[in-house]
């Protein structure tokens, strides 16, 4: 069993390899001693939590006695690595539910392979969903960072960024484009403009980043994003890679008064793209990874983020409020960084996380 990469909540996830070859289909079987009745609490949905990974090839498909489902949404989902669900329609399976004695999981396709990681399977009274990608579009859009060339705002603000020891490189996110590659000791200053200090206002910060820094001490934790002062109190706001976990990315949030962190659940420091978000929505402050909701905390209704100990913005580093000097440097690249002085709904932070086609939404 894996025990590094679960959903939030889960202690370990299974592994399963497949490779399809003379035409027979890979797939993982559990025999229920006793059949089970899934027809108490009126089930219309299983959920099926799974995680894939680049290269991955084939069709997904769920078998419950013989009944046959295949995954109905883009095939090409194996190949992502952030977790998702599929949310299996009950009414689909052929005869009775009451007398549930096999269910299989398994990828068909001539000559498939990868593997993928499955994690919590539930049932619910409910039918599922899926969540359609919106673009954002400008609507409270802050300050946006593309690197096409440079480090300017291309939101129109002028919130330009100045880069030191720091360089455009292409490819950028998605494969398009260029991003900004940033080796330890660099960065880019995005200076102290008062309109990214938030106060008690909703808020999301949403970046592309790619790394494979590890460690724990100060020296290993990268930042992506941040503004105000780390250590020894101040204002402010950032996402660090391994701030508490190692290969975690975290959202810190300190008002000078109360430190609120947020830990994702996805492992991504494995030198791959990942789109991260943190997001505050009323008293709720978030994190996502890859366009899925991983944690989520809470702050009270006047938590102020705008003070008097306040510091730049930095992509790639974070001030220590005692020495004022930058710490916690980013070794990697970052790229599509986007500020924005609202909440963005998660179909938009689908749209940013490089979605076009909807998923399953999850319980």
């Amino acid at each position: 069993m894996e025990t590094g990469k679960t959903i939030a909540g889960s202690s370990q996830s299974m592994p399963f390899y497949y490779g399809n070859s003379g035409g027979v289909a890979s797939d993982t079987q559990r025999t229920f001693a006793v059949p089970q009745d899934w027809t108490l609490g009126g089930a219309q949905t299983l959920s099926i939590a799974f995680s894939g990974q680049a290269g991955n090839t084939g069709a997904l498909y769920v078998k419950i006695n013989n009944t046959k489902i295949t995954y109905q949404l883009d095939a090409a989902n194996i190949a992502i690595g952030a977790w998702q669900v599929w949310n299996v329609d009950l009414t689909q399976i052929a005869g009775s539910l009451s007398s549930v004695s096999t269910m299989s999981i398994g990828v068909d396709g001539a000559g498939a392979s990868g593997m993928i990681l499955i994690d919590d399977m539930k049932l619910y009274a409910q039918p599922g969903e899926v969540i359609t990608p919106v673009a954002p579009g400008s609507t409270g859009l802050l300050a946006q960072y593309s690197f096409e060339g440079n480090a300017n705002d291309s939101s129109g603000n002028g919130l330009n960024g100045q880069m030191q020891d720091s360089q455009i490189v292409s490819p950028g996110a998605m494969n398009q484009g260029s991003t900004v590659q940033i080796a330890l000791g660099g960065y880019v200053d995005l200076g102290n403009p008062a309109s990214l200090d938030f106060g008690t206002g909703d808020w999301t910060v949403a970046a592309w980043f790619k790394t494979g820094m590890t460690g724990t001490g100060d020296a290993n934790k990268g930042t992506i994003v941040s503004k105000g002062g780390d250590s020894g109190g101040g204002h402010r706001w950032a996402l660090i890679m391994s701030e508490t976990t190692e290969g975690v990315v975290t959202l810190v949030c300190d008002d000078d008064a109360t430190k609120i962190v947020v830990n994702s659940n996805a492992v991504t420091n494995d030198d791959q793209w990942h789109f991260v978000a943190g997001q505050r929505a009323g008293t709720e402050i978030r994190i996502f990874i890859d366009g899925q909701l991983e944690a989520t905390g809470t702050a009270n209704a006047a938590y102020d983020l705008a003070g008097t100990s306040q510091h730049n913005a930095y992509i790639g580093a974070v001030t220590n409020n005692g020495s004022m000097s930058l710490y916690k440097l980013m070794d990697g690249s970052v790229d599509e960084v986007a500020i924005y002085n609202r909440a963005l709904s998660a179909e938009e932070l689908l749209w940013l996380a490089g979605r076009q086609s909807p998923i399953e939404k999850p319980f």
